[in-house]
């Protein structure tokens, strides 16, 4: 039994070994034009935690930077009703998209939700749509809310809605 954990153990570091990637001796070739040499540099490679593209906007002389999608979703709700909720951490500028993909009109509400107050609210009738950056956000827990705006039996609604982290 000892013999086999110790091949096991083996094993796997000769796998690990063999899986790294890293190699400081690599070198890549640099042509100088003028003098028509060719050097050789080493190779920074600098390891990706998360790969996120970033997407550049223009929007009325500045540019927007999105870092990150928070929400990205498709709603559909047979009750009438549904909520959202996200996180803000420090300073952090915030992109909120609603698209009313439906055709019942429903009444959107962005509120925090520690202490209740009201950041936007409005209503979207079919294929409308929402957007806002909201900055200098406290930071604290969040919720996108929708509810159907007439009264009676409940209707279907249908919305995608996006929250981004700008800068």
């Amino acid at each position: 039994m000892k013999i086999s954990n110790i091949i096991s153990i083996l094993l796997m570091c000769i796998f690990l070994v063999g899986c790294s990637t890293s190699n400081s001796q690599e070198k890549e070739p640099v042509i100088d034009e003028e003098s028509a040499q060719i050097t050789y540099e080493p190779i920074v490679k600098k390891d990706q935690v998360a790969t996120d593209v970033t997407n550049q906007k223009k929007q009325e002389g500045h540019i927007e930077v999105i870092h990150g999608k928070m929400i990205d979703q498709q709603v559909v709700s047979p009750i009438g009703q549904s909520e959202t909720p996200f996180n803000v951490y420090g300073d952090m500028a915030v992109k909120v998209y609603i698209l009313n993909t439906g055709t019942e009109s429903f009444i959107y509400r962005i509120q925090n939700v520690d202490d209740d107050k009201r950041l936007d609210y409005g209503i979207l009738k079919g294929k409308e749509s929402f957007e806002r950056v909201f900055y200098d956000l406290p930071e604290g827990s969040y919720i996108i809310s929708y509810l159907v705006e007439e009264e009676g039996f409940p209707m279907d609604i249908a919305f995608t809605e996006q929250v981004y982290i700008v800068e």
